[in-house]
């Protein structure tokens, strides 16, 4: 991970913040990108106030500490994702899926312990293989819903007025 996934982080100006402005002011934007794109003369400088950074090198990138990325407060970004769970919509998808993914594993453990020792004695690997068969399963369902969930969401939508 250290070596193969650096950090792209990377600092945009506040002006393409578009998403987030309260005053939109696209003509400024405009020509911020018109002056940078087609540049009047050649010497460096004259065309353009905005400085392109250079491309890091690799071992810049892997860096343990390349600057600072959020000029907010530390405890706002350490209590976010606790108040994200306020959100009663975000708090249903966390505990359903976090529900899935711990009925998976609590199934993989009852199956390895039923099966392992007597009367069947399977091995690890013939224990690995009875997940086999729904995988399979799961797996041509999710191909034979992919075809069948539009149309039955136009049909329901149509039955139900348009919503």
């Amino acid at each position: 991970m250290f070596f193969l996934c650096p950090e792209t982080t990377y600092n945009r100006e506040t002006v393409y913040n578009i998403d987030q402005a309260e005053i939109e002011d696209f003509e400024k934007l405009a020509v911020r990108e018109h002056r940078i794109s087609k540049p009047e003369g050649d010497q460096p400088g004259s065309s353009s106030d905005v400085i392109i950074p250079k491309k890091k090198s690799y071992w810049q990138t892997i860096k343990p500490w390349s600057g600072i990325y959020s000029q907010d407060n530390i405890i706002k970004l350490v209590l976010a994702p606790f108040v994200t769970l306020l959100n009663i919509g975000a708090l249903y998808t966390i505990l359903t899926s976090g529900l899935l993914v711990a009925w998976y594993v609590a199934v993989s453990f009852v199956i390895a312990g039923i099966f392992s020792p007597p009367p069947y004695l399977f091995t690890a690997a013939q224990v690995g293989y009875l997940s086999a068969g729904p995988f399979i399963g799961g797996l041509l369902a999710s191909i034979f819903m992919a075809f069948i969930n539009d149309p039955i969401i136009r049909f329901c939508t149509l039955r139900n007025s348009g919503v």
